[in-house]
């Protein structure tokens, strides 16, 4: 799996020079202006796909960390003060299909009740039992190809169940049919 570190700059040339999504990509926090950031994380989520991951190093600890980051699909957050054991474990999580927040974070994020409001709780009815069944494989951290094996299905089946799902349930992206599957099921 390829890994990236950079500033919002040298990422944005190295997608744009590849063509290519790279499977992690960390953004410095500190070399980075906030809305400079904000708008490199909402092009990277643009591309919507499973094997890109978002994450964020030397983010400030005192900061929260805003919902709008979580429901853009950023992965984890590592902060200017953690440690490099901490930080090889959590790209190592995130590298297998984890999150990497605090309990805070993630805790907040699912009991805003704002975003309970805008969740389609109705569409459990309307996912067919093999739809759910993925998306409990989804919530539980599985990757497209360990779906696959575990159903005996193709790769390409299981990627048309998400886009289905992800249509059914109205996400824009994996953590978001996770987080919907916590929430719903």
């Amino acid at each position: 799996m390829d890994c990236h570190c950079g500033t919002n700059a040298e990422l944005q040339a190295l997608l744009k020079a590849r063509k290519q999504k790279a499977e992690l990509i960390m953004l410095d926090c500190l070399s980075s202006d906030t809305p400079g950031l904000w708008g490199t994380v909402r092009r990277i989520s643009e591309f919507h796909d499973s094997k890109q991951y978002i994450a964020l190093f030397n983010y400030i600890s005192d900061q929260p960390v805003g919902n709008d980051l979580v429901r853009l699909g950023v992965r984890g957050v590592f902060y200017e003060d953690d440690s490099i054991v901490k930080i090889a474990k959590g790209i190592q999580a995130i590298l297998n299909g984890e999150l990497w927040f605090s309990r805070e974070t993630l805790m907040k994020y699912l009991t805003d009740s704002s975003e309970t409001s805008k969740l389609n709780q109705d569409a459990t009815g309307f996912l067919t039992i093999r739809e759910k069944e993925i998306l409990v494989m989804i919530a539980s951290g599985g990757s497209n190809s360990q779906i696959a094996d575990d159903l005996g299905i193709s790769p390409n089946t299981v990627k048309t169940h998400i886009y289905n799902i992800y249509s059914k349930i109205k996400v824009p992206n994996r953590l978001q049919a996770a987080l919907w599957a916590a929430k719903n099921f």
